[in-house]
């Protein structure tokens, strides 16, 4: 028997992993109209609410360039 929990789990993985994704494409500017920091953000944030690591890495580095600027 398979838990629903861990269904649900292998659902998410795929449109988490997206949202890391798009956070990368804007970060970057890759597939969208230039760079746009803030929109990277709320996608890493997305992923990261998910437990997405990578997204919390990035999440980390925004923050560490605010308080270097």
């Amino acid at each position: 028997v398979v838990q629903r929990a861990s269904v649900q789990a292998q659902i998410a993985a795929p449109v988490v992993e997206a949202m890391f994704i798009l956070g990368n494409a804007y970060m970057y500017g890759q597939g969208v109209r230039g760079t746009d920091v803030a929109e990277a953000t709320k996608w890493f944030q997305m992923a990261s609410n998910h437990n997405h690591i990578q997204a919390k890495q990035k999440l980390f580095e925004l923050n560490l360039k605010k308080i270097n600027c």
